[in-house]
């Protein structure tokens, strides 16, 4: 009976719950009374301006049965379970006022979480809760609202500890962490993440800490079995269990609470659930919302010590870029890339160091598209780190890494003349090193930093012709349906590898140029003595830079029919292919291709003559202090 004047609010939300007497009888469901609850929605459906009041009352009950239910008042605990059963079916009939019962809902649940969330049924009702919320909210109350906003993120932080707890007991830790990750999995897919787009980076920090913590502590091939799974079962029945699904449908009894005879849920359960909340998150953001996830999955790493996991880190690298957007995938790499130029002045390499080089190999050498991806700013970063370190030390354990990063860029070439672009950034390098050596470095320790950011440089353009031409030889072995794979690889042939790490511990460069029949002739020169060499006349002939360009009207018309640029750039292709003697030449003569004049057309034919007077001259690498040349690889 009720009391005189009670409002009709408050009679239809008390007509829902069982009898005192009878509410701890009412389980296992804790359902409200059916009849009433559908008289409850048709009243709030129709009468939204009632709405606030449904929710005040409930949060009023919320808060009064939490403080008894943790003091163990078993009847407020029941209470509790039906209140948010109440909640998640006015948030589910009346989707359309979401905005008007969110704050009481929200808080509801921040309250429930907040006091007892270690009763794993209380939390997982909660979840369901949580669950019918993220589906129907339009999101554009979060950052609005500060109440609310400061509830759903307190609702998160809830969930996300729940996602990683520790456990002693593994069933007890694994059903505790798919309720959380249950919850997490349903606001990545939200538009409360993704409409307040100032809230994005909070948001994304709390829930990938708590989707990255299960992945790392299972192996690599348990992540690529329960992947295969999501590929040939896209709807986890798991997660289905916190929406409306039949309990004959569900996979389990019950998530929550141990059934005899029931296993319990697994650690690939577990990663089932994270992985694919992980790849929906990377499969609903932007170019700038990609590198934000992946920067929240690297703070973890520094937080959980786990820049040790090698194997995992190259994994989510990989995935990362395949599970993220076909235009937005550019913003893995670069990101990964810009992590690593942070950390270039640490004056020892650490772990961190090691495994951000090999993620970037990893998603160079995938299979992954990478459309966008500016890789002369790529290539220019990762040249730029490699002399960086060679300045910090020129025995720096790193560098070999860092020459498959800059190799490993020969996968992704999408148009005719990007090779070229890509090498000739590293011969501009690599000239203004062996004319200017590197700034920064100590007196002592000039000369030999000069030799070995040479020998990485070369290293590099190897490797990153060799990736190219790998890459090249894939696509033409798909286009004619053969099955051998040549092609981008996830990793670099362990051949070229191994050349890099052989190359860069060599003794002080020095370059052989040789005539088989010519014994004699065979002499030991550096790059500079080469290039000082082919470059003299060159510098004679175009001395007066831009005062030999032509400058009148007759000298102009006496240039129109020379082919000075088309002669240039075959010279800049074999100095990237074969002849690396005439780089500094052929960049001096680049220099005047806007303009040339007949000075500089006769340096160019000069320069022609040479080649064809060294045409039986060989290139060999060699230590200076050893007769045995290292071994080099190429596809023939």
């Amino acid at each position: 009976m009720h009391i005189p004047f009670t409002p009709n609010h408050i009679q239809l939300i008390s007509a829902c719950y069982p009898p005192s007497a009878a509410l701890l009888t009412s389980g296992p469901e804790y359902a409200p009374n059916s009849q009433e609850l559908s008289r409850l929605t048709y009243y709030a459906a129709n009468r939204p301006e009632k709405m606030n009041k449904l929710g005040t009352e409930l949060e009023k009950r919320v808060k009064t049965d939490t403080k008894k239910a943790a003091a163990g008042n078993t009847r407020a605990r029941a209470a509790l379970l039906i209140t948010l059963a109440i909640f998640k079916a006015l948030a589910t009939e009346c989707r359309r006022d979401m905005s008007l019962l969110s704050p009481s809902l929200l808080s509801s649940i921040n309250i429930t979480l907040s006091s007892l969330s270690a009763d794993l049924e209380l939390a997982a009702r909660a979840a369901t809760v949580f669950t019918t919320w993220t589906t129907y909210t339009d999101g554009l109350i979060i950052g609005v609202d500060l109440k609310v906003t400061d509830d759903y993120m307190s609702c998160l932080r809830h969930f996300a500890r729940l996602g990683h707890l520790e456990h002693n007991d593994h069933e007890t830790r694994n059903r505790t962490r798919l309720i959380g990750l249950a919850a997490l999995a349903s606001a990545v897919n939200s538009e409360a993440l993704y409409k307040p787009s100032a809230q994005f980076q909070p948001q994304v920090s709390i829930i990938m800490r708590a989707l990255m913590i299960p992945l790392l502590q299972v192996d690599v091939s348990v992540l690529n079995h329960e992947l295969a799974e999501i590929k040939e079962q896209p709807n986890s029945p798991i997660l289905d269990e916190f929406r409306s699904r039949p309990n004959l449908e569900r996979r389990a009894a019950s998530i929550h609470a141990h059934i005899d005879g029931d296993q319990g849920p697994t650690s690939g359960d577990v990663a089932n659930t994270a992985l694919r909340a992980t790849s929906s998150l990377l499969g609903h953001t932007r170019g700038l919302q990609a590198s934000l996830v992946l920067q929240a999955a690297l703070d973890t790493l520094d937080e959980r010590d786990g820049w040790g996991l090698t194997e995992h880190c190259r994994w989510l690298a990989e995935k990362a870029a395949e599970w993220t957007q076909y235009q937005y995938r550019y913003g893995i790499p670069t990101r990964l890339v810009e992590c690593l130029a942070e950390i270039q002045d640490a004056p020892q390499p650490t772990q961190r160091h090691a495994t951000l080089a090999a993620m970037i190999t990893a998603v160079f050498t995938s299979p992954t598209p990478l459309v966008n991806l500016s890789t002369s700013d790529i290539i220019a970063s990762l040249i730029s780190i490699t002399l960086r370190r060679i300045t910090v030390s020129p025995d720096d354990s790193l560098l070999p890494a860092l020459v498959e990063c800059i190799s490993s860029l020969g996968t992704h070439v999408y148009y005719a003349d990007q090779i070229q672009d890509l090498a000739e950034d590293l011969i501009r390098r690599l000239v203004i090193v062996e004319a200017s050596g590197i700034p920064g470095a100590g007196k002592d320790n000039r000369q030999k930093a000069r030799t070995q950011a040479v020998r990485c440089l070369l290293a590099g353009l190897l490797g990153l012709i060799h990736a190219a031409d790998m890459h090249d030889a894939g696509k033409d072995a798909e286009e004619n349906g053969d099955t051998k794979t040549v092609g981008t690889s996830p990793t670099l042939p362990p051949s070229m590898s191994r050349t890099f790490r052989i190359f860069l511990m060599q003794a002080p460069l020095t370059v052989s140029y040789y005539s088989p029949g010519r014994s004699v002739l065979e002499r030991e020169l550096t790059l500079e003595g080469l290039n000082q060499r082919t470059s003299s006349r060159v510098v004679r002939e175009s001395s007066g830079g831009t005062d030999m360009c032509p400058s009148t009207p007759s000298a102009v018309r006496e240039m129109q029919d020379v082919p000075y640029g088309q002669a240039v750039g075959s010279l800049f292709y074999l100095a990237v292919a074969t002849r690396p003697d005439i780089a500094r030449t052929v960049g001096n003569l680049a220099r005047f291709s806007k303009s040339p004049g007949m000075a500089h057309w006769k340096a160019v034919k000069h320069l022609f003559r040479y080649i064809k007077g060294t045409l039986d001259y060989k290139l060999t690498y060699s230590p200076a202090s050893s007769d045995e040349l290292f071994t080099s690889y190429t596809d023939g």
